[in-house]
């Protein structure tokens, strides 16, 4: 896309590339709170759920560098982007709905409150919304 004075403007997706090829420590900073929530979903998942695959916490961590990116203002509180204005996840895992509640450890949800504005929150609530929406409850809603 050219510009009066033959300046070529950016692409949003040129521009979020730009920032990974100039990723710094920044795009690190969350890898022990991704690491953790990881692990503390994964933990009873696997004992009580049979076939669960294990989450890959670099999954999370490239979800938060394409949801973000470290460049953006958004990243200091909502790498995930659950909680944005409009976005049904936020509401979904605070209810307890979709069957969120079989998969969220109950120590988690008083946090998701605070999931728009906390890193930490937004990335357990954001884990937690994932693997909702790719699970398999057997359970049915009712109309």
């Amino acid at each position: 896309m050219a510009t009066h004075s033959g300046t070529r403007h950016r692409t949003p997706y040129e521009s979020w590339q730009e920032g990974v090829d100039l990723a710094d420590s920044r795009w690190h900073a969350y890898d022990g709170i991704i690491r953790s929530t990881v692990d503390r979903y994964n933990a009873p998942l696997v004992r009580t759920s049979a076939g669960y695959f294990r989450l890959d916490w670099k999954l999370v961590k490239a979800m938060a560098w394409t949801e973000t990116g470290a460049a953006r203002p958004e990243w200091a509180t909502r790498p995930l982007q659950i909680g944005n204005s409009g976005d049904p996840g936020l509401r979904v895992m605070l209810r307890g709905e979709e069957g969120s509640d079989l998969i969220v450890p109950p120590m988690m949800n008083l946090s998701f409150i605070s999931a728009s504005r906390n890193p930490r929150a937004n990335i357990e609530a954001g884990v937690g919304y994932l693997l909702t929406k790719i699970g398999e409850h057997g359970y049915s809603q009712r109309p």
